[in-house]
């Protein structure tokens, strides 16, 4: 295996009055749902809730016959996360010839 030098980018200083801290969300939800998929698909989630202005993050990981994730062959990303007005919508790549068994998960809070 060949490690390469991936560089640190730091995080841009922003004004005052644009920084959040976590004690100004309300709540913090996080939701998995699971999907037969391959290629680059948009995978659509329900999330109650939510608005264009929530703040998401999203994994995408392989699934054993009885949902446990587990690391297999198939090469995943997730490329595009857009909130949407009750649900979310994600773009993910899943590199296989055949269809994989995903997890999508979901961890979002609306400011």
């Amino acid at each position: 295996m060949t490690i390469t030098n991936i560089e640190t980018v730091e995080p841009l200083e922003v004004p005052q009055d644009l920084r959040e801290e976590i004690l100004a969300f309300e709540s913090i939800r996080t939701s998995r749902f699971f999907y037969r998929t391959k290629g680059l698909n948009i995978l659509t989630a329900s999330a109650p809730g939510s608005t264009p202005e929530t703040r998401v993050t999203a994994s995408v990981t392989e699934v054993d016959p009885v949902f446990r994730p587990m690391i297999g062959s198939a090469r995943m990303s997730v490329h595009n996360i857009v909130p949407q007005g009750g649900d979310i919508a994600v773009l993910v790549n899943v590199e296989s010839s055949q269809l994989v068994t995903v997890a999508l998960t979901l961890v979002y809070v609306n400011p």
